[in-house]
């Protein structure tokens, strides 16, 4: 991708006028620095260009991007990484572009430096080097962070952030279902219209920087320098972050309204963060071929993040869960990375977990895709952009990519048939792992993978289970030859599946983390729903084990819980739930009135054994 812009450096600089154009001039000065130790960058190259401007019918700029820019200057900065250069004026208020590049550093891409007759304030860029190690990432992040000063923090206090609505999506499509027909969308436009675009976070409050439209791409890239660019430049994680906020935008784009308003934004773009908006460009995330609310936060508790309906939406006034439910919004497994309460991160917000309902610690609201962990899913397990938003955004679809057919390593062509009831004697393998991880938990596998096929003959709960093996073996229900898709719940030996289809087939993986290739014995069962609504609405409802030790899973997702004894003594409720853990109640039987997805309330009687 520098390549591309070297060709247009060379290109622009062909085009270069002997002269300059009549007219006023400005003065542009600044400096270039080290970010991590301050110290100045000597001979650092800074390619000036010159922004193709055009207006709207109301006088609003329009900033068309680099490629449409035609080179004004080349300066190189000094001894004390000092540069300086007087520029043409075409009309009161001007717009330019720099690059700038240096040995052994990320090139440095300054995208909306304003030029006006009042004169232009000093540009002060911080380089970050092309390939930092683990201390120097570190050391960018506590930096960027210190960044992150009391005037943004107000600035997100005053402005928080707001679940999104019920109704914004149908909800009727069954999680199991596969999807029909290409992911394509078109409506993603060129430019798109801020307004007070400014450094940091941008909220309803600004109340000056940039209005007028700009280049879509580099805003994205800006966003993604101003929302990760400090903790990673793995182009994989900042690729999923560019969709996410490209994602973000396009809803508030289809509503009419200023797309920067809710995102953290830098003017200075380094080339991972660049390119990974320009390499996805057009890419977003859709449900049921609509633009989903891509929320995202810094940090959920490390083990799952939350669902729409638990969000801390105003942790930096309140800490309290409340929301909407949103199908695309669930709970999902995050990467395991350490949570705020081991960090220096503030606020950071005592909450219920939504899946294990354990008490957890997040930084942001927590629901969506979860910044923290997309790093270390890039860094660590070299999951690719496609799986990580699959990861966090549960099933939806990235449009205009080529997400199914990226990353999805599991040979399914020969897998064994399992028929229910029936166990079946697995080999020995010496094979190597393909797959390192699962969309329905955080482990790291390390294989063989072997994989089975099932098809039920009615609707119910599937669940696999191994015995008679040797080292870590796991096994996991797919609703699709994909490891993302991942369904239900996983333990040490068995997966549980509520809310399985008749006549859907079903793959089974049994894989390991510690490489074992040890036989093993699988069983798959089927188990009939029964109805237990208390209405004359046909719809099906279940809960399973009953009795039950502990965990009890429901046939589908129930927006709310609430526990009784017998004698009608409230004991606990849950919020957007496919399973609870009654393992802390006494022995007995208790009442449980659930609330599902359509607002039909069932009565169920358990007994916690």
């Amino acid at each position: 991708m520098q390549n591309r812009f070297l060709l247009i450096l060379l290109l622009a600089c062909q085009s270069v006028h002997a002269r300059q154009p009549p007219g006023d001039s400005v003065s542009l000065t600044g400096t270039v620095t080290e970010l991590i130790s301050g110290l100045a960058v000597h001979r650092a190259e800074i390619a000036v260009f010159q922004r193709k401007v055009t207006f709207t019918r109301q006088g609003e700029p329009e900033i068309h991007g680099i490629q449409e820019s035609s080179l004004m200057v080349t300066l190189l900065t000094d001894d004390q990484g000092r540069f300086a250069t007087t520029l043409p004026l075409r009309r009161h208020t001007d717009y330019v572009y720099l690059v700038v590049s240096a040995p052994g550093m990320e090139t440095l891409y300054k995208n909306l430096v304003v030029l006006t007759r009042q004169g232009t304030e000093a540009i002060h860029l911080q380089m970050t080097p092309a390939f930092p190690s683990a201390a120097e990432e570190q050391a960018i992040a506590e930096k960027t962070q210190a960044a992150y000063d009391q005037q943004t923090r107000a600035r997100i206090a005053a402005d928080g952030d707001h679940p999104p609505e019920t109704a914004h999506v149908p909800t009727t499509e069954s999680p199991s279902q596969p999807r029909s027909g290409p992911c394509n969308y078109t409506g993603v436009p060129i430019l798109v219209y801020v307004k007070n675009l400014v450094n940091g976070y941008n909220g309803s409050q600004n109340g000056n920087g940039f209005t007028g439209f700009i280049n879509f791409d580099e805003y994205v890239a800006g966003v993604v320098q101003g929302e990760i660019g400090g903790i990673t430049t793995n182009l994989d994680t900042k690729k999923a972050q560019a969709i996410a906020a490209r994602t973000f935008s396009q809803n508030r784009h289809e509503l009419n309204l200023p797309v920067n308003i809710g995102q953290a934004y830098n003017d200075a773009p380094n080339a991972s963060s660049l390119n990974a908006a320009l390499q996805t460009s057009e890419e977003v995330v859709l449900y049921n071929n609509q633009i989903i609310d891509a929320k995202y936060a810094a940090r959920c508790n490390g083990d799952y993040t939350q669902h729409a309906t638990m969000g801390t939406w105003s942790p930096y006034t309140t800490c309290n869960t409340y929301g909407n439910f949103i199908p695309y919004l669930q709970s999902r497994p995050c990467s395991g990375h350490i949570n705020c309460s081991k960090t220096s991160e503030t606020p950071c917000c005592s909450a219920t977990i939504s899946t294990t309902n354990k008490p957890g610690y997040i930084f942001g609201h927590g629901v969506g895709m979860c910044q923290r962990g997309i790093e270390q899913l890039g860094e660590i397990y070299h999951l690719d952009y496609c799986a990580m938003l699959k990861r966090y955004y549960t099933n939806v679809c990235i449009a205009n990519a080529d997400c199914d057919t990226l990353n999805v390593p599991l040979s399914c062509a020969d897998a064994v048939l399992l028929t229910p009831g029936v166990t079946y004697a697995g080999p020995a393998s010496t094979a190597g792992s393909t797959t390192e991880a699962y969309g329905c938990n955080n482990w790291t596998e390390t294989g063989p993978e072997r994989v089975h096929l099932v098809t039920p003959d009615t609707n119910g709960i599937l669940t696999a289970t191994i015995s008679n093996f040797t080292g870590d073996l796991d096994v996991y229900i797919l609703g699709s030859c994909n490891p993302e898709d991942c369904l239900g719940t996983v333990t040490s030996n068995a997966a549980v599946f509520t809310g399985a289809l008749k006549n859907h087939p079903y793959y089974i993986v049994v894989d390991a983390d510690d490489g074992s290739g040890s036989a093993y014995e699988l069983l798959v069962t089927i188990q009939t729903t029964v109805s237990t609504a208390d209405t004359d609405q046909e719809t099906a409802f279940s809960v399973f084990p009953n009795p039950t030790n502990d965990l009890l899973y429901f046939s589908s997702t129930a927006n709310t819980v609430e526990a009784y004894d017998l004698l009608g003594r409230f004991q606990q409720s849950w919020q957007a739930v496919q399973m609870i853990d009654l393992g802390l109640f006494p022995q007995g039987v208790y009442v449980l009135k659930v609330t599902d997805r359509s607002g039909i309330r069932h009565t169920v009687r358990v007994m916690r054994q």
